[in-house]
């Protein structure tokens, strides 16, 4: 079963870099957004006043509005489509700290989502999905402390002022400076977990946190779910339109491509293979070879159904029902 284990995260670290890097480099990606990056550019902005750190970020914002930007009258949704149904993700990343002991490198979530966002979710979710399998075989370990009503308020606090909020201000405003700020979103996150925590410490708490954690998995699961339902589901008669937005090709886009159209490629994969990482890492919490094929059905079933992100957050769920709650709930 290890050899297995580490085989399968190996095998989707080199496809996220040669799908990924790999691609991006043959498109000359980078040869698209450098132009768009002169003094001249309107993305070329004082973002933070560092020369060197502010060419970067214009690099991201290029990135991102040239899918997030309409163009001849056209919205491609995949940005939308994609902070939706990534939200279980985060969810469960900030959620996996409260039951890691200081020194474990997963109870440092601000760090891993940070990664995602400068190396890609598809290339840091397979490594992150290996380290909880690795250290907790699928389950997470028992905490250190309990978990109370109120830091199950403060990351739902957190998660809708930090990550949702700036989310859709990114889609629906276009701003340069907001893009930028969303780049660092796990950031918030961490910042607004914490100011509710100095509003209101945990130790005021004595109610149980199981409402308010079920209402955050509930909600999340119905973001990813509606994202898909909207975006999603009005494609199923036009094959090239669902091609174009969600199913990626595994031939690299030739140089002569737009920036628009690399982006695209790049982002397709890059959910696709964080996806699987932690698609994979869920299916070592089977307590049986009969649990592991109906976990691979679930998969295989629901996700064209009610999206990716949508079919892993109900297994989360349903594993942590089963396992009467990886969190003591108090």
């Amino acid at each position: 079963m290890s050899r297995l284990f580490l085989a399968l995260f190996a095998a989707l670290v080199v496809l996220a870099s040669r799908f990924l890097y790999g691609h991006a480099e043959h498109a000359h990606m980078g040869d698209h957004i450098l132009p768009q990056c002169t003094a001249s550019q309107p993305y070329s902005l004082r973002y933070t006043g560092l020369a060197p750190l502010d060419a970067q970020i214009c690099n991201y914002v290029v990135v991102f509005h040239s899918v997030l930007v309409p163009q001849n009258g056209a919205h491609t949704p995949i940005i939308s489509y994609f902070a939706a149904a990534g939200a279980p993700y985060a969810l469960l990343t900030v959620l996996n700290r409260f039951s890691r002991p200081r020194l474990d490198p997963l109870a440092y979530p601000t760090l891993w989502l940070m990664a995602t966002q400068i190396f890609s979710f598809g290339l840091t979710f397979p490594i992150y999905s290996f380290l909880w399998v690795y250290t907790s075989n699928g389950r997470l370990p028992m905490p250190l402390r309990s978990f109370t009503r109120v830091d199950a308020e403060s990351v739902l606090f957190a998660m809708v002022l930090g990550g949702a909020i700036p989310s859709i201000a990114m889609v629906y405003l276009l701003d340069p400076y907001i893009t930028w700020l969303w780049q660092i979103y796990p950031v918030f996150i961490f910042l607004f977990r914490h100011l509710y925590l100095l509003i209101r410490p945990p130790s005021d708490s004595a109610q149980s946190a199981f409402p308010v954690l079920r209402f955050t998995y509930i909600a999340t699961f119905i973001a990813a779910l509606l994202s898909h339902i909207v975006i999603v589901w009005p494609l199923f008669a036009d094959w090239s339109a669902l091609k174009t937005l969600i199913i990626p090709s595994i031939t690299p886009l030739e140089p002569s491509a737009t920036l628009r159209l690399i982006v695209l490629h790049f982002l397709k994969w890059d959910f696709l293979l964080g996806y699987l990482g932690a698609a994979l890492a869920s299916l070592w919490s089977a307590q049986s070879p009969k649990q592991l094929l109906a976990m691979i059905a679930w998969y295989v079933f629901s996700s064209p159904l009610i999206g990716i992100g949508a079919a892993f957050m109900a297994l989360a769920i349903w594993r942590d029902a089963r396992d009467q709650g990886s969190i003591n709930l108090e």
